[in-house]
């Protein structure tokens, strides 16, 4: 288990920081909403057109992490901005 465990690999203030950069660079903002949509329209293109079910879901899901994970961590990391 401590392979996986992040605070093993990196101090909890790199690792606070790193969420604080994602959050600030890729999870808010213009930035969200551009790979969300991109995310959603190619899992339909994916999955219903190209008829690759697995990979439509899989970015169907990116989409929705994308989309919810930005009011997560500015939420949990509110201290960081």
């Amino acid at each position: 288990m401590d392979t996986i465990n992040p605070l093993a690999h990196v101090s909890q203030e790199g690792y606070s920081n790193l969420w604080a950069w994602l959050y600030a660079t890729f999870l808010n903002g213009i930035w969200a909403r551009i790979f969300a949509a991109a995310f959603l329209a190619m899992a339909f293109w994916l999955g219903v057109y190209r008829r690759r079910t697995a990979m439509g879901i899989v970015l169907f899901m990116m989409s929705i992490v994308v989309t919810y994970m930005g009011g997560m961590v500015g939420v949990m990391f509110w201290w960081a901005k």
